[in-house]
């Protein structure tokens, strides 16, 4: 629900709808890596498609990157160069540069992860990051 209410995250909030996967979130323990509407759009365009996709198993596998099921992943159990197992089945890695930790997935340029910029928002049953940047598969 968080973020289907905030404006700038509207863009996921969208895409999860379209891939039907918001009625996973409403149990169990799960973190999200959510992008802002500019980065989602900056990311689809980069791969040719729109936010009003034609493709919903590319959206959904994209999608399944940013989530983790089963665990609320709060900054503190981040580390420097850790892997953490996402829900399509990929992992994403996390690295450190000065305080910043920055998220990448296989899809991502290592020197371009994206940037957790606010981190630990608290979710009913969960955990959300916003980050600048998409997490490809």
């Amino acid at each position: 629900d968080i973020v289907c209410t905030e404006t700038e995250y509207q863009s996921l909030c969208g895409l999860m709808r379209l891939a039907g996967i918001t009625d996973l979130f409403s149990g169990g323990l799960f973190t999200i890596f959510a992008p802002s509407n500019d980065a989602f759009q900056a990311a689809l365009q980069s791969l040719g498609q729109t936010v009003d996709m034609q493709d919903p198993g590319v959206i959904t596998n994209i999608l399944l990157q940013h989530v983790v099921w089963g665990s609320a992943v709060y900054s503190k159990d981040l580390v420097c160069d850790m892997t953490v197992p996402m829900s399509n089945g990929d992992d994403n890695t996390i690295t450190c540069k000065d305080d910043d930790f920055f998220v990448g997935g296989p899809g991502n340029d290592v020197d371009a992860f994206p940037g957790i910029v606010s981190a630990d928002i608290d979710a009913c049953n969960g955990v959300i990051h916003i980050i600048d940047g998409v997490l490809l598969p």
